[in-house]
């Protein structure tokens, strides 16, 4: 073999080594081998642009833009629907999410349509009482199920559909692999079920076995022109059953307990909800709620960046004795409080009505920077960004409230 062909075999097998062992992002390392390449003219510069103006990877970039926007916008709620509560048995479980994950990835980037899809499963899980280590698997190997089906399905299909267009002149359709796809995947949802149910362990987490420690109070108002209203709590789905626990309900100023499932929402009415960061999140979600503070203060920060954080109050803090709802909490550290825990417990009462003690735990919706600009002060003792979680960004109207 002459020169170039070990120069390359050495440089694609370093790539690899490189992108196994190393941090580095993947993009540079595959970016500097095609520059060592072009470098030592092994690639012409036709060859190296060649796979940049390739249109299956340039479809893959825009698939990739297309899954960004359903995870960022929090569109991909609307198909949670499909995952039903009420399903008691595990093939039936399975079936039903494995069915509409295997839809999407067909017509999505497979990766993107896993990782939207993992924190919406493990609600759905919970909710059913199902062990969560028993669907993550079958989650992947449906959205793989799914790349066999469109020729969009997965980035292979669209680079080897660019390759074989070029070289002889064979242009694929979209449906046309479905023939061989499609029963494959018929074919694969039995297997997986079966050795799902016979093969994977039940493990549940540590907080399932210890319990969470930490218990939040939130509040979220309904929304004007909210789906809720006129619903009931139990058609709302705002029920024990579905692991939200409501507490009370403000109407008029006045206080009602949540303990009558008959009763109807109405607008502007102010829900207490007290729970774990995990239930805080599901709330946060429902289409028509929206968290009290966000409708009194609209925080600078535009809502594709911002962040949830969760933050210690210490004994200097300038807040201590004082209510958020009034004070200028919002204009000096640019956050929206969405939930209050004291001593590891639910507090009492909405939040307005709720004074800051030393040693509350916040959580926050805020700006990424707000570690960078609060890390030094004095005014919390500990502040920790929530696993990355960013707040879906869903057009709001904001309206006022009286008090």
């Amino acid at each position: 073999m002459e020169w170039q062909m070990w120069f390359t075999m050495i440089s694609v097998g370093l790539m690899f080594v490189m992108l196994a062992k190393t941090r580095i992002p993947p993009e540079w390392i595959c970016l500097g081998t095609l520059v060592l390449l072009l470098a030592t003219g092994i690639l012409t510069d036709k060859e190296a642009v060649a796979g940049a103006s390739n249109r299956g990877m340039l479809t893959v970039a825009i698939l990739f833009i297309v899954a960004g926007a359903f995870q960022e916008t929090g569109a991909i709620q609307m198909l949670t629907f499909l995952l039903s509560p009420r399903i008691k048995k595990m093939p039936v479980a399975l079936l039903r999410m494995m069915v509409p994950v295997t839809v999407l990835s067909a017509f999505l980037n497979n990766t993107p349509v896993v990782a939207i899809f993992i924190p919406a499963v493990k609600a759905w899980a919970k909710k059913i009482k199902v062990p969560v280590s028993k669907l993550m698997i079958p989650l992947s190997y449906s959205a793989v199920f799914g790349g066999t089906c469109t020729l969009i399905g997965t980035s292979t299909n669209l680079v080897v559909s660019g390759i074989i267009e070029k070289d002889m002149g064979v242009q694929i359709g979209l449906f046309e692999i479905a023939k061989a796809g499609l029963p494959f995947a018929l074919l694969m949802f039995a297997i997986v079920t079966i050795m799902s149910i016979l093969l994977l362990p039940d493990r549940s987490s540590a907080i399932e076995q210890m319990g969470d420690p930490k218990q939040y109070t939130m509040e979220m108002i309904v929304n004007p022109g909210s789906v809720l209203i006129g619903k009931t709590i139990q058609q709302a789905e705002l029920t024990e059953e579905n692991d939200i626990n409501l507490l009370e309900i403000i109407r008029d100023r006045e206080s009602i307990p949540a303990t009558d499932y008959s009763m109807k929402l109405m607008e502007d009415d102010r829900l207490v909800f007290g729970g774990v960061l995990g239930m805080i999140s599901e709330v946060q979600k429902i289409k028509g709620l929206v968290p009290v503070m966000d409708r009194l203060f609209e925080i600078e920060t535009p809502r594709p960046d911002r962040c949830f954080v969760e933050a210690v109050v210490s004994n200097s803090n300038r807040f201590i004795g004082r209510s958020i709802v009034g004070t200028h909490f919002r204009h000096i550290y640019d956050a929206v409080v969405l939930a209050i825990s004291r001593a590891g417990k639910q507090i009492q009462g909405s939040l307005d009505s709720i004074k800051l003690e030393e040693g509350d735990t916040l959580l926050l919706e805020t700006h990424p920077q707000f570690y960078l600009r609060n890390k030094n002060s004095q005014d919390f003792h500990l502040i920790s960004s929530w696993r990355n979680r960013r707040p879906p960004v869903i057009i709001r109207r904001f309206y006022p409230v009286s008090y």
